[in-house]
């Protein structure tokens, strides 16, 4: 009877106890149902029924958005870790809460924002819409503990970088989308500056990278001050057959990120070994890195693309 009450007059399965004393419980009642285990204590002055599902997202989210102000959503990169974007997907960082700026009473650790937009669905928890995930995503960041050394000490325009090819490969959004997105933002908009760098950096009309691995050798190439590679080349011999489809082109370098996923079976070592010895007929070199050499070993990487680029081409066909 009880469990049928907190139902039909308090939708939500996380509710305050003023919202259940304004529904008529009494304290008498609300310990009594602690007691039986129907309802589960979950914080001061918040319940939860026992028979509904936890909340969704991380422990203790649902909670803190209950008790932001009303349109409160997860943002920055929380909300880049609940959409598991690259760089943000193997941490869980500090909840960060946003709310429109004439939300009622001012509260401990909520971005007051004017611009906000709809707020999505997101692994059960509100969470801003992916171009202001993105637009406010630099603001703040910090070399994150728990992470793999290397990438936590990333710059953030660097790690912005991650989540924005990230999220254009999954097709989340659009160049054009967060470009209107930093155009309709303020001058002083936190993360508008980091945002507005990534995207100046991106070649026109160049495709998103196709792995987290693919983004960090672009950007260890870009940061030893080699000349951006062109991206997602089909390649073909002198009478216009195609050849093959790859990562990066350098000149007469081709440049693949080797990640193990796609390389694991004697078929997928069988179809690389005939892929590479067509291109190298057709004079291309081609370079191969892993995840260790470009996280762990980056001067390894540059010193060995700087001699493969100082020697001439012997290029043919294409």
């Amino acid at each position: 009877m009880f469990q049928y009450f907190l139902i039909m007059d308090v939708p939500s399965p996380l509710v305050r106890w003023s919202e259940l004393r304004r529904a008529g419980l009494t304290r008498r009642q609300l310990d009594a149902a602690q007691r039986q285990g129907s309802v589960v204590r979950m914080a001061h002055g918040w319940y939860r029924l026992a028979s509904a599902s936890p909340p969704a997202g991380p422990p203790g989210w649902a909670e803190a958005l209950h008790q932001a102000p009303s349109g409160a959503r997860v943002g920055g990169a929380a909300a880049a870790h609940l959409r598991q974007l690259d760089g943000f997907d193997d941490w869980r960082p500090p909840l960060t809460i946003d709310a429109p700026a004439t939300a009622g009473h001012r509260r401990g650790g909520v971005r007051r924002l004017t611009r906000l937009g709809p707020a999505v669905t997101v692994a059960g928890l509100p969470t801003s819409s992916i171009e202001q995930t993105l637009l406010r995503l630099g603001a703040g960041l910090a070399p994150r503990p728990g992470c793999v050394a290397a990438r936590a000490m990333l710059p953030a325009v660097d790690l912005v970088e991650l989540a924005v090819e990230c999220a254009l490969r999954r097709r989340l959004t659009s160049v054009a989308s967060l470009q209107a997105a930093t155009d309709a933002a303020g001058r002083r908009t936190p993360g508008r500056r980091v945002l507005r760098a990534v995207l100046t950096r991106r070649p026109p009309a160049a495709p998103p990278t196709e792995s987290y691995l693919e983004t960090r050798l672009l950007q260890v190439l870009r940061n030893g001050g080699i000349t951006e590679p062109a991206r997602q080349v089909e390649l073909r011999d002198s009478r216009g057959r195609f050849v093959a489809r790859v990562d990066l082109l350098l000149d007469h370098i081709v440049l693949e990120a080797d990640g193990f996923a796609h390389h694991r079976t004697p078929q997928d070592l069988t179809r690389d070994r005939a892929r590479t010895n067509a291109l190298h007929t057709l004079g291309y070199v081609v370079l191969g890195f892993t995840f260790d050499e470009v996280e762990h070993r980056p001067d390894q990487v540059l010193g060995t693309v700087r001699r493969v680029r100082g020697r001439a081409p012997t290029r043919r066909g294409g």
